[in-house]
């Protein structure tokens, strides 16, 4: 765990001025919204990271009640369309899917949004809407849904697409206390707030 808790302070460290801040912008983030959240970019890898190289890293960071925060695993995504077999996503060995920012799930009380993926997380989570995000359509698993049981309201903010509403109903399916929130046809949570505002999501939770 150490081991990552270097490469992700590293990575970040190599965030400014680099290739990854134009894509950034490109998704409606500035650095200062983003800082919180610890993004980086590979310059130099870490010893057996070079598959990374030139990769965003998404880190999944967890903080024990103790108050010391570590590094449960790091996703590194591509900052262009994948070409041949290239992934847009590559994760560090062993890290199985999990649920990102979850610092949210734990500082707010009454309601919290899902979103697919960590962008759209951010998105909503950097403009004042607490949320967690969800690695994928298809990735939500049952040992998850204690997290969420005791808010009032969990707004599961899906895609505008088939597998955003596919995994709006298996959350549903999981959690008594679930609201399916889809965003318009082919938009999601995170190019949502870039063309209307976070207070277009706002409005549609009913907050």
């Amino acid at each position: 765990m150490n081991s990552l808790l270097t490469a992700a302070k590293k990575y970040a460290r190599s965030l400014p001025d680099s290739p990854a801040v134009p894509f950034l912008e490109s998704r409606g983030f500035d650095l200062e919204q983003v800082e919180r959240f610890r993004l980086g970019y590979v310059v130099e890898p870490e010893i057996g990271h070079d598959m990374y190289k030139h990769r965003l890293s998404i880190p999944y960071w967890r903080r024990s009640p103790s108050g010391v925060w570590s590094v449960r695993g790091i996703k590194f995504r591509l900052l262009r369309a994948p070409e041949g077999r290239e992934q847009k996503y590559l994760g560090t060995p062993g890290f199985k899917p999990t649920l990102f920012n979850t610092q949210d799930a734990i500082s707010n009380e009454d309601w919290v949004c899902l979103t697919e993926g960590e962008l759209d997380c951010i998105a909503a989570s950097s403009n004042g809407v607490p949320a967690v995000g969800v690695p994928g359509a298809t990735t939500w698993q049952a040992k998850w849904n204690p997290i969420f049981y005791g808010y009032e309201t969990v707004y599961v903010l899906t895609d505008g697409d088939q597998a955003g509403l596919d995994m709006g109903g298996v959350v549903a399916d999981n959690l008594p206390n679930a609201k399916v929130i889809p965003m318009r046809d082919g938009e999601d949570v995170n190019s949502m707030v870039q063309k209307y505002g976070a207070d277009k999501i706002r409005e549609m939770i009913g907050k």
